[in-house]
């Protein structure tokens, strides 16, 4: 009640009280909502394939023989035009769909080829089934020069396997048809 008394002789107090006594908020027409997005990055590269699509060949699924990687073909995959000079532990990380067969292959729900897979190596030697092969949780790490990972080339091999003698007992011809992501990210 002191505001009453302290507004009585004010035409400003009037106008003060009513606002209170009817509580007034904005209308919907009298308010406005601005939504903002960003999308932060550490740095971008530029990717090229020396080959953008790899025929590992025609091979007898008869002919698979476990533990053993079939044609693996050499390609690269080139970094250059890059603008992250000074961020730490840049990454090239493996995506794709596939199974493990004993190791870890690439391989499309489309495939019609049964336990048979592309395994993936990252080498510049042809490598053999004992090699280590690629997952989509594995990272590759680019080599920092003075801050910069320009002007980088990953050798990798790709070849056919159905993995151990219990997958390749298995093994049906088909298809086999895979596809696999490198992605710049940073740990």
């Amino acid at each position: 009640m002191p505001l009453v008394k302290h507004c009585r002789k004010s035409r400003a107090c009037v106008l003060l009280l009513a606002a209170a006594a009817l509580n007034l908020t904005p209308s919907d027409a009298d308010t406005l909502l601005l939504n903002f997005t960003a999308f932060l990055v550490n740095g971008t590269c530029e990717f090229n394939l020396d080959k953008s699509h790899m025929n590992l060949g025609t091979t007898l699924a008869t002919e698979m023989a476990a533990h053993t990687l079939v044609n693996p073909q050499p390609f690269e995959l080139e970094i250059k035009n890059c603008t992250i000079a000074g961020v730490s532990n840049p990454i090239i990380r493996i995506s794709g769909q596939g199974e493990m067969l004993d190791k870890w292959v690439f391989r499309n729900s489309s495939s019609t080829a049964q336990n048979i897979g592309v395994m993936l190596v990252n080498s510049a030697v042809p490598p053999t089934y004992a090699s280590r092969a690629l997952s989509p949780s594995d990272d590759i790490s680019l080599t920092e020069t003075g801050g910069n990972i320009d002007n980088q080339k990953l050798p990798f091999y790709a070849g056919l396997t159905c993995g151990d003698a219990t997958q390749c007992a298995n093994a049906r011809g088909g298809q086999v048809v895979a596809s696999v992501t490198f992605t710049l990210d940073f740990l």
